[in-house]
C-alpha cells in the first residue's frame, strides 16, 4: 500500500511540475496582447520592457523544454491533451507585427531592443525540430498555426 501511495505521489508531482510549464505557455496570451499593442506604438522604455518580458518568457520556456528530456517525453505523451486549437493564435506573435517591432528596434543602424527578440524565429525552429512527426502534423493541421509558422519561416509548406 505504501508503494502505491509513493508511486502515485511521484507521478502526481511530476505531472504538476510539467503542467506548470503548460500554464506558463498559456500565460503568454496576456503578454502577447501587450506586445501587439506595442507594435503600433512608439518604442518607449515601458514598451521595451513589455517586449523583453514576452520574448524572454518564450526563450525561457523553450530552453527549459529543449534541455529537459523528461519534459519532452511527458509532452509527447500528453500532447493531444494540452494542445489547444487556439494555442498558436493566442500565444505566437505573427510575422507582420514581429517585423514592425524589429524595424522599431533598429535605429540609425543600431539595435536597441533585447536580444531575445532577434532569436524568436530561431527558437521556434529549434522547438519544431524537437517535435515528433505526429505532433508537427497536428500543429500544421490547424490553419492558423500553419499560416503563422509559415510566415515566420518555421515551416516550409
Amino acid at each position: 500500500m505504501k508503494n502505491i501511495i509513493l508511486i502515485s505521489s511521484v507521478l502526481f508531482l511530476s505531472s504538476c511540475k510539467y503542467g506548470d510549464t503548460f500554464n506558463q505557455i498559456k500565460s503568454l496570451k496576456g503578454l502577447k496582447q501587450k506586445v501587439e499593442v506595442v507594435s503600433s506604438q512608439e518604442l518607449t522604455e515601458d514598451n521595451q520592457l513589455k517586449l523583453k518580458e514576452y520574448f524572454s518568457k518564450i526563450k525561457d520556456i523553450s530552453y527549459s523544454y529543449l534541455n529537459n528530456p523528461k519534459m519532452q517525453r511527458y509532452t509527447q505523451r500528453k500532447f493531444l491533451r494540452f494542445f489547444d486549437e487556439n494555442l498558436c493564435d493566442e500565444v505566437l506573435l505573427d510575422e507582420v507585427k514581429y517585423s514592425k517591432i524589429m524595424k522599431k528596434c533598429t535605429v540609425s543602424g543600431f539595435y536597441i531592443c533585447s536580444e531575445e527578440l532577434k532569436s524568436y524565429s530561431a527558437m521556434l525552429n529549434r522547438l519544431k525540430k524537437s517535435l515528433t512527426k505526429s505532433q508537427l502534423e497536428k500543429i500544421v493541421s490547424n490553419e492558423q498555426c500553419k499560416t503563422k509558422l509559415s510566415d515566420l519561416g518555421v515551416i516550409n509548406e
